[in-house]
């Protein structure tokens, strides 16, 4: 471990870095439920078809993913912009000729891009509230400032329940007083506890038992292991050796 992790340890922070740079932080996690997301996922994405999104898509397409495959260079959807969620979603509308967009096919594929990209994007956001939670919500290791939850789901009782809520609740914070608002509970965490185990046979380091099995069972593993007790013919246990922290 190197001397700057071991620092920020004891200065308060855990294996996944140092503590808060701001002591007297509080965060706003401003929510609204699923089925008011869903539907402002649909909405802005009709907004975005409405003001053109085929038509800059077009222009793209054009400009810079048709040379490529003229060139027979094939487009990896996991690199760089192509990667963006609202272009990869339309790929086998854009792949048609231009006269065949204007047709049936055309227009069902062009529905059918749409559809995906609501799609991921919805899945987008779950990985994002997934995200938040497991970041400061499940007995994070590390110090966390208390995390506030504002309902957005009625955009019309925004300034009861979001503006005005907020305002008290920092109100309270700025004068050390209890807030009027309780924070969300910490959640109970699933995750194993981060141990490094070294394995001698394969000079690798595994980081949590259960990484350490699955290494144990794997295919490399065995093969190493059968070839290093044929030439030693001991058969020594397996050696695994925690790494101290």
């Amino acid at each position: 471990m190197s001397d700057i992790l071991v620092e920020q340890r004891s200065m308060g922070g855990s294996d996944l870095g140092g503590p808060l740079r701001f002591q007297n932080a509080i965060v706003f996690w401003v929510q609204c439920n699923q089925v008011e997301l869903e539907k402002r996922l649909s909405s802005r994405t009709d907004q975005m078809m409405a003001k053109g999104l085929a038509n800059e898509l077009l222009d793209f397409y054009e400009r810079y993913t048709q040379p490529q495959l003229e060139a027979g260079r094939d487009i990896d959807y996991t690199r760089g912009i192509y990667q963006a969620i609202g272009y990869k979603e339309f790929h086998d509308w854009l792949n048609l000729a231009e006269d065949e967009r204007e047709t049936q096919k055309g227009e069902e594929l062009l529905r059918k891009g749409v559809e995906q990209l609501n799609l991921v994007s919805l899945r987008y956001t779950k990985k994002q509230i997934k995200w938040i939670r497991k970041r400061f919500l499940q007995e994070p290791t590390r110090e966390m400032p208390p995390v506030y939850a504002l309902d957005a789901s009625d955009p019309d009782k925004w300034n009861e329940e979001v503006r005005d809520r907020a305002f008290s609740i920092l109100d309270a914070h700025l004068k050390g007083e209890p807030s009027p608002v309780a924070p969300l509970p910490v959640e109970e965490s699933k995750r194993e506890e981060r141990k490094a185990f070294r394995c001698s046979t394969c000079s690798k380091v595994l980081i949590g038992e259960r990484q350490w099995v699955a290494h144990t069972k794997s295919r490399v593993h065995q093969k190493l292991k059968a070839k290093q007790r044929k030439k030693d013919r001991k058969g020594d246990p397996e050696e695994k050796t925690q790494i101290e922290k």
